[in-house]
């Protein structure tokens, strides 16, 4: 199965159709879509869901239309979200009694050291080192579907660290709404500095600034072996060129995009005389909001420098889109210079990361602009191969309530059953005679089965009957031994996604609305220990 991928910029969106294909990733289609309406996306998060999910909607049927593929051949969507807000965790697993390692192991210690409130909610946690037994291991080692992992193996002890990619409820509620309005399974909510310095890391570069320059902001991160450890973000990006030249000229938003991507081109002169204004006017406009650009990004990088004790790596790499622009590009390297020469004294190599640097096959895609869509791709399309549980629910048929139950998983109806209206007399016949034949109680079960990765687990009911007081209906994940008693409808679960090993369902038991949300639920997270805090067989957010 295929996965699809989106970058959600703040000027433009971009959509990627791919697969893994003997470990290697393959894209197969490509499409972008500027934003034309400045309204409906700020800095990167999402303001008008219906209005984003529309342009989404667009980019993907062309992408999925270059790719020759099939939304029937689609196993889901990874969108992607500027990411400033890391934790780090260190933990040690207690091992089962038998001595082999199972993903509850982990994924019960991750559950346990996790903080959750709406407006700082834990999306993903990437193990970053592992001790098995006192000896380092890679924590891809970790991954469920490897084959030689350690997962089922013989195992005492247990350490790691990892970090723990946090952000609002109210934002991951709006991007699993556009997955619900998609009408596709969310596989991964993909933080973008954490999906690039993964990515990059086969082309060798493991220690280093990257420096995205998007359309509403412009974040800098600092990567050391392939772990992402700080992340600024400021904002400032394209738009504000943009909105700069249409405020200063009585332009509208569409004609000054269109002049600023044609003003460093040949066509600038006859595309300006349509609007009776010189090149001069337009650079005077972009020289204002470059002279921003380089002292927020130089502050930034100052402070970065100084928070690290000097230690920063010499490579920088710059992407994104609003390094399409030469005076934002120049902007942006003259800050980085100038940070480095005041403080270190030393001349970074400041290099253009280009989509071409990261190793994929099938359609190829460069330019600076593409990075972030193609790491993107990647991290769905491994979260897609390693990181999703089967979730069962059981109902029994004489205690749960009458009425349809539904399995919505990631946004989407995975599953639906109808339990009917019981006589009473017929149904304890029925179980009499099948406990004499069996010698042995024989209960009439239906199920619901489903497969989580990200977003939301939710058990939904339709009946007459009240649903606060639920009997005879259970959830169990798979590689978990952990099983959860429904005792209300409906019972949410938000995923925490560990990635290349699973999810965690955190049950939510106390649900209210989050302010800036989609009038979605959340709440106080309770019963961990008693609840599917499971095991790494599941995914928060």
């Amino acid at each position: 199965m295929h996965v699809v991928a989106v970058d959600l910029g703040t000027e433009v969106i971009s959509a990627a159709v791919g697969r893994l294909r003997s470990g290697n990733l393959m894209v197969k289609g490509y499409s972008e879509r500027y934003i034309l309406d400045p309204t409906i996306m700020e800095r990167g998060n999402v303001r008008y869901v219906k209005g984003v999910s529309r342009i989404v909607k667009k980019t993907v049927e062309e992408a999925l239309r270059d790719a020759g593929v099939s939304p029937s051949d689609v196993e889901g969507i990874g969108l992607s979200m500027t990411g400033d807000r890391f934790t780090m965790v260190e933990a040690e697993a207690s091992v089962s009694p038998e001595g082999k390692l199972r993903i509850e192991d982990i994924g019960y210690t991750l559950a346990h050291r996790l903080e959750f409130s709406p407006e700082n909610w834990p999306i993903s946690v990437d193990i970053v080192d592992l001790k098995v037994d006192g000896a380092e291991v890679d924590p891809r080692e970790l991954g469920a579907d490897h084959p030689d992992g350690l997962i089922g193996s013989q195992v005492t002890h247990l350490q790691f660290r990892a970090i723990v990619s946090n952000t609002s409820l109210g934002l991951i509620n709006n991007l699993e709404r556009i997955a619900r309005l998609l009408n596709m399974k969310l596989i991964t909510i993909s933080v973008e500095p954490l999906a690039v310095a993964k990515a990059i890391r086969d082309y060798k570069i493991e220690n280093c600034l990257l420096i995205d320059s998007g359309g509403g902001t412009t974040d800098i991160s600092v990567v050391r072996n392939t772990l992402v450890e700080v992340c600024h973000s400021i904002k400032v990006g394209g738009r504000d060129f943009t909105l700069a030249i249409a405020n200063d000229l009585g332009l509208t938003y569409e004609e000054a995009e269109n002049i600023k991507k044609k003003i460093n081109s040949p066509m600038a002169d006859s595309e300006l005389s349509r609007y009776d204004l010189t090149r001069r006017e337009v650079l005077e406009a972009i020289e204002e909001v470059a002279e921003y650009v380089r002292d927020a990004v130089r502050s930034a990088v100052k402070s970065i420098i100084r928070s690290l004790d000097m230690n920063v790596p010499e490579r920088v790499e710059l992407y994104g889109g609003g390094v399409l622009l030469d005076q934002a590009e120049t902007a942006v390297r003259e800050a980085i210079l100038d940070a480095y020469r005041d403080y270190l004294g030393i001349v970074p190599r400041v290099e253009m990361l280009e989509a071409s640097k990261i190793p994929h096959i099938g359609k190829q895609l460069a330019g600076p602009m593409r990075v972030v869509a193609v790491s993107v791709l990647r991290d769905t399309a491994l979260c897609q191969q390693c990181s999703g549980r089967d979730v069962k629910v059981v109902i029994d048929e004489f205690r749960a309530p009458e009425g349809r139950y539904y399995l919505e998983v990631g946004g989407r109806i995975e599953d639906s059953v109808k339990i009917p209206r019981r006589t009473g007399l017929k149904e304890a016949i029925i179980s009499a005679i099948k406990e004499i034949i069996l010698m042995q109680p024989a209960p009439v079960t239906a199920e619901l089965r489903g497969r989580a990765y990200a977003g939301t687990v939710t058990i939904k009911f339709e009946g007459v009957d009240s649903t606060d007081d639920v009997d005879g209906v259970k959830v169990n994940v798979s590689g978990s031994e952990v099983e959860d008693t429904v005792d209300t409808l409906p019972k949410e679960y938000k995923i925490v996604q560990v990635k290349e090993m699973g999810p965690i369902l955190i049950p939510v038991d106390e649900l209210q609305e989050v302010e800036g949300g989609v009038s979605e639920t959340a709440g106080n997270v309770t019963g961990l220990k008693e609840g599917l805090d499971d095991s790494g067989g599941n995914e928060p957010r």
